[in-house]
């Protein structure tokens, strides 16, 4: 009977230790295959060119594994930014919030030099941009000045053929009186055309339009029919209502350009002895260099353009 109590005792120890040493079997496999994948990992980070942090963590993992600790590994990598093995990065400048982050900025130098080179280019471009302005302005307020003067004429000619209209004779005007230039044009272009003022001057009456241009109206001339009256005079157009002022102080045309002032007849037309002598453009143009009295004909004849070879 002890006997075979001993021997099932006996076996007993036998089988639980076969299991011991299977279940060792078990763990020791298991460790070495999570090993094992853990160096495949890190020498696929290393291939990878993973930052250096990363692959602390990783070997710190590896030993955790090994000697079975608990809690942070201790390694001899210390935390650094992501940035700052890179070869390409340049670190410029100081940041208050987050260490290592990349900033990017430009030097004074830098700045200076962009700012050289944009006002090179804009002192290269601003003028002729700034012609090309003129010329449109100068080519709109020429044409409208032109329309309306027309028209107003065409007005009048209305009133006269209906007996509404009284013309000036010519013993009630003086040549270049500007009292009598405003009495010319408060009868014969006031009530057809939209003004914002008129001015007495030396030798005529400067008339501001509402679009900032202007009509120096000097020295009235009798007209072909009926006999006697006076029904014309000079009329010059100033794109710009200043050079009608400066027209009166000097009419040698020293300080006036070619386009600040143009001439037109009492019709409201510019001067069309082109079209009367079969003028060709080339010498329109011609005509307009040595007399500006051709240059709005110019204009007209180009199709209320300025061109490139207008004498600017």
């Amino acid at each position: 009977m002890s006997t075979n109590v001993f021997l099932k005792l006996k076996n007993a120890n036998e089988n639980e230790t076969e299991i011991l040493n299977s279940n060792n079997v078990r763990k020791t496999e298991q460790s070495t295959f999570q090993n094992d994948s853990i160096g495949n990992g890190i020498a696929g980070l290393t291939r990878n060119r993973v930052p250096e942090r990363e692959r602390a963590e990783a070997e710190g993992l590896i030993r955790r594994r090994e000697g079975g600790g608990v809690g942070k590994p201790k390694c001899r990598y210390m935390r650094v930014s992501k940035t700052a093995h890179h070869p390409d990065t340049k670190m410029q400048g100081s940041t208050s919030k987050g260490r290592g982050k990349r900033k990017i900025a430009f030097t004074l130098a830098e700045v200076l030099i962009t700012l050289g080179i944009i006002g090179i280019v804009a002192a290269m471009t601003m003028p002729t941009l700034i012609q090309k302005h003129q010329k449109k302005v100068t080519v709109t307020r020429l044409k409208h000045f032109s329309s309306m003067m027309q028209l107003g004429a065409s007005m009048r000619s209305k009133d006269i053929l209906l007996g509404d209209f009284k013309e000036l004779k010519t013993d009630e005007v003086n040549k270049y009186s500007p009292e009598d230039m405003e009495k010319f044009f408060n009868i014969y272009w006031k009530p057809y055309i939209k003004i914002t003022e008129s001015k007495k001057l030396t030798k005529g009456l400067a008339v501001k339009l509402t679009n900032g241009s202007g009509v120096y109206f000097q020295r009235t001339y009798v007209c072909p029919e009926p006999a006697g009256v006076t029904c014309n005079s000079y009329i010059y157009f100033c794109p710009q209502y200043k050079y009608c002022e400066i027209l009166d102080e000097d009419m040698s045309y020293k300080n006036i350009k070619r386009h600040n002032v143009f001439s037109f007849w009492n019709g409201g037309t510019v001067p069309r002895e082109y079209k009367q002598n079969n003028y060709s453009r080339e010498e329109v143009l011609e005509k307009c260099k040595t007399n500006q009295y051709y240059c709005s004909s110019l204009i007209e004849l180009d199709g209320w353009e300025i061109k490139d070879d207008y004498p600017w």
